[in-house]
């Protein structure tokens, strides 16, 4: 009898033995496959003692706890850079892994901020830039100096109306030095065609340090043509000033050396020389 208690007393010992252990870590099991599966890291181990099993159930917290701090300050940061608020920093303390990407994330948030903030800066200084060359377009449009401007390959970027005005009043003297000239064409071609020596021209432009004068025939006309640099540091450009007046043996046109010399400044003709010359023959 009294062996048949004993044993019945050491299994019920086993038993209660058993379960102190097997359910801690049936729990800390249980838990950590849900934060696994479901990416839940807000579960936590109930810790029943402090041997060696509640130990381990703590340390899990700890790390479930730091983790989920981590996610939900990334979670923060990037929630915010949607909004396109770059502002936002990780600033849990953290350790290890969780460390090296606090640090990443905030080094890249710091750079892309550096880059918004340089590309801000850029588009209000272009903004700047683009209103004042309107300014200045608006004033050339309207001024009566015959004006033209070349970029640094010598290719015509620019006529105000004055200067186009004056190719289409001397069309019919344009077209005898440069066949088929239409004055509606003229942007976008190299300057080089109004020179029977271009080289030379671009070499004297190459040097220039001041202001360049030239006089060259067009047809019944002398054309004067003045070249500035556009930048004084290094060129960028030049711009040209177109002036005229009748050749000697030509002196019967007064009256179109007065309109070249003083051209009226209207709207900016749709049609070329050619097309207004057909329209006048017609």
């Amino acid at each position: 009898m009294v062996i048949a208690i004993a044993v019945i007393a050491v299994i019920v010992i086993a038993v209660l033995f058993t379960r102190s252990v097997t359910v801690p870590i049936t729990d800390l099991t249980r838990n950590l496959l849900r934060a696994v599966k479901e990416g839940d890291y807000s579960v936590r181990v109930n810790v029943r003692s402090s041997d060696e099993i509640g130990q381990s159930a703590q340390a899990v917290n700890t790390l479930m706890e730091a983790t989920q701090t981590a996610v939900e300050e990334i979670k923060k940061v990037m929630e915010s850079l949607a909004k396109g608020d770059f502002s936002q920093r990780i600033d849990a303390e953290l350790r290890g892994d969780l460390l090296d990407i606090k640090e990443a994330t905030n080094t890249s948030l710091e750079n892309v901020e550096r880059i918004e903030q340089n590309k801000k800066e850029t588009e209000e200084k272009s903004k700047l830039i683009a209103e004042e060359n309107a300014r200045v377009r608006q004033a050339l449009d309207n001024v009566s100096t015959n004006t033209m401007i070349a970029d640094a390959d010598h290719k015509i970027i620019y006529l105000n109306r004055a200067s186009l005005n004056m190719m289409e009043e001397s069309c019919d003297d344009f077209s005898e030095m440069i066949p088929g000239f239409d004055a509606a064409n003229i942007l976008g071609q190299s300057v080089d065609l109004f020179h029977q020596r271009p080289e030379k021209q671009r070499e004297i432009l190459s040097q220039l340090t001041d202001t360049h004068y030239t006089e060259f025939e067009v047809g019944s006309l002398i054309m004067g043509l003045t070249a500035t640099q556009s930048s004084t540091k290094k060129a960028k450009g030049w711009v040209r000033s177109w002036s005229g007046r009748i050749a000697p043996q030509k002196w019967g046109s007064r009256e179109k050396s007065i309109r070249l010399l003083n051209p009226p400044v209207r709207a900016i003709s749709p049609n070329g020389c050619q097309s207004r010359a057909k329209k006048a023959s017609s």
